[in-house]
Formats: structure tokens, sequence, C-alpha cells
């Protein structure tokens, strides 16, 4: 047997081993929101460094959406450790991401490599699970040309009836051609149209409300200025007047690039300080924590589309 295997070998008996030692003892209670917290801190110590601001809030965007998934796979209640079949779950993840733009995607395939490496290192001194396979560079590569060729099928109305005809030109000799993908994806976009009529037609109660929260902003504060600009745009300041959320949802597309145009600032929790804002200007509860963390990412999403077209 070569040194590789052997090395992989021992390896796997060390997994099994650890696997039964945990199943046979109670684990502490999990905490499902300290464990995503300090695996997306250990993230950002290990990546801010040599990752650009733009593959830096995508990989973060990432990163939450892989452990939503690995949260979600944990039956609740267990205490014990827990498989996990990353590969299941990267791919799973793909279609959770459905609202990036494809250069984006093809993005994901740069960043894998140092992804993976991190889950695997991170999910291996974890005691609440044990990783069971991670894709290698390959497989990844080979799910993204299968994603994308079923995305761009249901985009063009065509359901799955064509997925397998783009599968062939995406992937060819063993290899994703990313050529081939943009050729086929150009003119597709994934902005909400926008529609102006939904707009209030009281000018003077919108000017309160935008006077409100912009008085919400204060000096100490990060980000004031894209905070200033989300809460100048007058669909978003529209929604928040009539507590309406799906005017709330489409607005990300109007503030982006009309009021607010992303540069290096992290994404992921700027919608978070909004509703920050919207609550300390008591302008109305009627919009969820749900409905403002769906605005949160989406804001996210489509920042990253604007910094990478």
């Amino acid at each position: 047997m070569r040194s590789g295997g052997k090395a992989q070998t021992k390896q796997l008996i060390q997994q099994k081993h650890r696997i039964r030692q945990q199943q046979t003892q109670q684990l502490a209670p999990f905490d499902a929101q300290q464990f995503q917290e300090f695996m997306r801190v250990r993230w950002y110590l290990t990546t801010n460094q040599v990752l650009t601001p733009l593959d830096q809030n995508l990989s973060e965007v990432w990163l939450v959406t892989l452990l939503d998934g690995i949260l979600s796979a944990r039956p609740q209640g267990i205490m014990n450790v827990h498989r996990l079949d990353m590969t299941a779950l990267v791919k799973a993840s793909l279609g959770q991401l459905a609202g990036l733009n494809y250069q984006n995607y093809l993005r994901l395939l740069t960043l894998s490599p140092r992804l993976f490496k991190f889950l695997k290192k991170e999910l291996a001194v974890n005691p609440y699970f044990v990783v069971d396979t991670l894709p290698t560079k390959p497989e990844f590569a080979a799910s993204m040309a299968q994603f994308l060729a079923q995305n761009l099928s249901h985009r063009q109305g065509m359901a799955e009836r064509l997925t397998a005809q783009y599968y062939g030109l995406f992937w060819q000799n063993e290899q994703i051609v990313p050529a081939m993908i943009a050729e086929l994806y150009r003119g597709q976009t994934v902005a909400a149209p926008i529609d102006d009529s939904q707009l209030s037609s009281e000018p003077a109660n919108l000017q309160v409300v935008q006077t409100q929260l912009l008085a919400a902003i204060k000096p100490d504060m990060a980000n004031q200025a894209v905070l200033t600009a989300i809460c100048s745009n007058p669909m978003f300041v529209t929604a928040v007047y009539q507590q309406d959320v799906a005017l709330l949802l489409a607005s990300p597309f109007a503030i982006i690039p009309t009021t607010w145009q992303p540069t290096t600032e992290t994404l992921l929790g700027l919608g978070q300080q909004v509703q920050a804002l919207v609550a300390a200007s008591q302008l109305g509860t009627e919009i969820t924590a749900t409905s403002w963390q769906q605005f949160d990412w989406l804001l996210a999403i489509t920042a990253l589309n604007s910094l990478n077209k």
C-alpha cells in the first residue's frame, strides 16, 4: 500500500474511533448561535488579510449558507456527535445562493479549496460533528456546471428540459467551460423589476419618515454613508412608511446603484443596522425580524452582483 493510502486508512480508523467514543458519552448542550458566530469569526481572522473585499464578502455569504445547512442537518436535542455529508450540503448550498449572478458562482470555484480546507480543519476539532466527505475540486466543478445548467433552464421557463443539453456544454472533457457559461448566460438578469407605481404619493409623509431615519444615524455609528444612502432611497422609505414587506424585499434592487454603490463594505449585517434605525425611530413594528433578515440577505446578494458583473 502506498504511504498516502496508509495515511488515509489511519485517518479513517481514527475518525471511526472518535465517533464510537463520542456516541457513548453525552456532550454539553449544543449552542447553534455560538457555533455559527465562532465559525464566522474564525473565517474572518483566517482570511481578512488574504482575500479581496469582494471575495471576503462572497465567501462569508457562502459560509453562512453552509452553516445554516449544517445546523438544519443536526437533529435538535441530540447530545452526541452528528455525522455530516458535506458533499450533499455543498450541492444544496448552490441552490440556496440562487440570487447570485453567474460571475459570482464561478468565483466560488476559486474560493472553494480555501473554504473546504477551513471547514475540514474546524469541524475536525469540533466535538459535535464528524465530516463524512468534502467534494474534491473536480467534483465541485462538476456540481457547479450541473447547477448552472439547471438554473439557466429554469430561468428560461423550460423547467428541467434543457438542463442536460446545457450541462453538456458547460462540462466538457472533465472540465467546466466558463466561456460557454458566460455566452449562454449573456443577457440573463437576476434583478427584480422596479415598479415605481408602488411608491407612495404622499411626499410630505415620506419626508417625515426619511428625516426620522436620518436623525437616528449617530456620528459614532459604523457605515454611516451606507446607512444614509439606504435611508434616502424612496422605495425603502415607502416600504418603511407603509410597513410593506414585499416592497422592502424589492428595495435592494432600487437602492443599488441608485442611492448606494457598494465598494469595500462588509455586506452581511447592514440590513440589521437598518432594522435598528427603524426601531429607534419608532416607525412601526409590522415588519418581522425574519423579513429584516431576508432584507439583509438580499441587500448583500444584490451588492455582490453589482461588484462582480
